[in-house]
Formats: C-alpha cells, sequence, structure tokens
C-alpha cells in the first residue's frame, strides 16, 4: 500500500444519471464531491468523504414552476422526484433536493475500512395534485428527512467462533 506521494482523487465527478427508484415512481439525481480528510501514515489510516450532492442543474423531469424552485437553503437544484398515484385519481408529488455524506476511515495498509458513517439529508416539499405533471395542485407542505448510519469494523480473535 502507498504511504507517501500516493495518487488520490479529489474533486467532483459530474455524474448527472437519474436513478429510477419505487417502482418508477421516483427519480432522484447526484454528481459526487470526493475529498481526503485526513491522512495520517504514522498510524496507518486516512479519512476520506465523499458526497452525494445535487447537480449544478436538474436532470430529472420537472415539469411544474414550483417543482424547479429550490427546496434546500443552499439553493441548489431540486434532484429528488417522486410522483404517487393515488386510488381517487389524484396524485401526491414530491419534490426536493438530496444530499449523502460519507465519511471512510481506511487502514493504509491493507485498505480496510475502519468505519464508516452516512448522513442522508432531505429537504422535501409535498403537494396533492388532480395531474401527474403538478400543474393543478393544493397547498405545499414543506419538511424535512435524515438518516444516519455508521459500521464499525471488528476485530476477532484468532480462535473465535465467529
Amino acid at each position: 500500500m502507498c504511504l507517501n506521494n500516493c495518487p488520490f482523487f479529489e474533486g467532483k465527478i459530474n455524474y448527472g444519471i437519474p436513478a429510477i427508484w419505487d417502482n418508477g415512481h421516483g427519480k432522484t439525481c447526484i454528481d459526487f464531491d470526493i475529498s481526503l480528510e485526513k491522512l495520517n501514515a504514522d498510524s496507518d489510516f486516512m479519512t476520506v468523504k465523499v458526497s452525494h450532492v445535487p447537480p449544478k442543474t436538474a436532470c430529472v423531469d420537472l415539469p411544474a414552476m414550483w417543482m424547479q424552485t429550490p427546496i434546500n437553503y443552499n439553493l441548489e437544484p431540486n434532484n429528488v422526484v417522486n410522483i404517487q398515484p393515488r386510488t381517487d385519481s389524484l396524485f401526491n408529488i414530491t419534490v426536493g433536493s438530496e444530499r449523502i455524506d460519507v465519511e471512510l476511515k481506511v487502514e493504509l495498509s491493507t485498505g480496510k475500512i475502519l468505519s464508516g458513517h452516512l448522513v442522508d439529508s432531505l429537504d422535501l416539499e409535498e403537494r396533492l395534485c388532480t395531474d401527474d405533471k403538478g400543474q393543478s395542485c393544493g397547498d405545499a407542505r414543506r419538511y424535512k428527512q435524515a438518516r444516519r448510519t455508521s459500521i464499525q469494523s471488528k476485530q476477532f480473535e484468532l480462535n473465535s467462533p465467529f
């Protein structure tokens, strides 16, 4: 494993390809920002941050004007849309901005992930609409969602049954 003058990519990857989820009702689109947060060759680890961020221009279809107005405080373009048909011929339409930050602590000598932390933050606006394009809708309801996940590597003794 390289410990000095190692090549490491840092920067932005403009991915910008929509991902489809929720049986085709939802779409999201992201770019990546990658950075080396800490390198400690003496302690044999580095910390890498990978952020999944909204692209500079929207790459999901946002047909109504209200869908195009940025939801988050950073004024990043909306990169999430979900159009849910209901049984009463109405549609729940949700748009917003999603950002996922992943921080990994990696052992330099082996490449083993020692720990990882993921924070998924969403700023969303939801409306009840009479059409699937969001042209005729009721009042907006704004809210935030956040998910946090962590992993930690576990050391096993050679005589461990696991």
